[in-house]
């Protein structure tokens, strides 16, 4: 069969349901790509992300595909809302980082006096470049859900409509390094100069003094000692003591009214002379076990000392008592 008529044949092929794509490689070499509209399940998320009648589901693609090659792809067929690879969280409610730092910066400019209070911490400087693509294995599945119906039928139709076979990589991303050129320029930056090194650092550190200083200053007290106590209205509160407000060091302090009684009944230099009296070496005496053990051990031998002196006495008196004739 000529060269010709397989490629026309292979354009209108049909396996096991799935439309055959032929995509023609660097070369002579040929990739075909398998796909079919998608048939979600009765799992809600699933037909959220995926919904029936705008999904094609693809199997066999290229291992170093991106989804910015299958959008460039299909783009003839119509607008491409997205496309999930497998391991790929994806819903209609999803933001993308690009979409919530336009949200942020929005929010600053109608709030000007926010963008002052709270500034945005440096960004270090990345020291490798992770927006090169990355190869995964061979015979992998995508999902590419367009905006509209009716791109999907075109989408299917696409191998027959096309008068050429569609060629891989896609012209807007052919640009960009594959296999070889790939893994070079993956090497040379893997190996940064030191230029690049010393910027990296420099931007790190100058991250990690903001977060110190931000931390600093979320510590620190709105009130110090010593400096007495503002209002939103601009007075001054009087407060009895602690730790802020003039009473500390320096200034009259506010006595309580039990203070005050126990003062003029006399009681307070009562205490204080008690206080004066008192021995507090008392207080530390049988503090330790051994110290007891000692203490009753004296008590005991001093207790049998004195058993013996009245055991003395007692045998002198009665020798005393004794008749003596002579």
């Amino acid at each position: 069969m000529p060269k010709a008529a397989s490629r026309a044949a292979a354009k209108t092929t049909n396996l096991a349901g799935f439309t055959v794509l032929p995509l023609q490689l660097r070369g002579s070499a040929e990739h075909f790509i398998y796909l079919r509209e998608n048939q979600s399940g009765s799992n809600a998320t699933d037909t959220n992300a995926k919904p029936n009648g705008r999904t094609i589901f693809l199997v066999n693609v290229p291992c170093d595909a991106t989804d910015r090659d299958l959008i460039s792809l299909f783009k003839p067929a119509g607008t491409i809302e997205r496309v999930i690879f497998p391991k790929q969280a994806a819903g209609p409610s999803d933001a993308t980082d690009e979409e919530e730092q336009e949200d942020t910066e929005e929010n600053d400019e109608a709030n000007p006096k926010s963008k002052l209070k709270t500034l945005p911490p440096p960004k270090p400087v990345p020291l490798i470049d992770t927006s090169l693509r990355h190869s995964s294995n061979s015979g992998r599945t995508a999902h590419i859900v367009f905006l509209d119906e009716s791109s999907l039928g075109r989408a299917l139709a696409l191998p027959s409509s096309s008068k050429n076979i569609l060629s891989w990589p896609p012209a807007d991303t052919s640009a960009e390094p594959r296999g070889l050129g790939l893994y070079l320029k993956r090497h040379r930056l893997l190996r940064p100069a030191l230029d690049t090194v010393s910027k990296h650092v420099d931007s790190y550190m100058q991250r990690f003094d903001f977060e110190q200083n931000a931390k600093r200053v979320a510590a620190a007290s709105q009130y110090k000692k010593g400096v007495p106590i503002i209002d939103d209205d601009g007075f001054e509160l009087v407060t009895r003591g602690g730790a802020y407000g003039k009473t500390v060091g320096g200034g009259v302090g506010v006595a309580s009214k039990k203070f005050e009684l126990v003062a003029k009944s006399g009681g307070l230099a009562a205490g204080k002379k008690k206080k004066k009296g008192r021995d507090k070496s008392k207080d530390l005496e049988g503090l330790y076990a051994h110290e007891q053990r000692e203490k009753k051990r004296k008590a005991f031998m001093d207790l049998r000392e004195r058993f013996d002196e009245d055991k003395k006495k007692v045998a002198k008196l009665k020798s005393m008592r004794r008749f003596k004739p002579y």
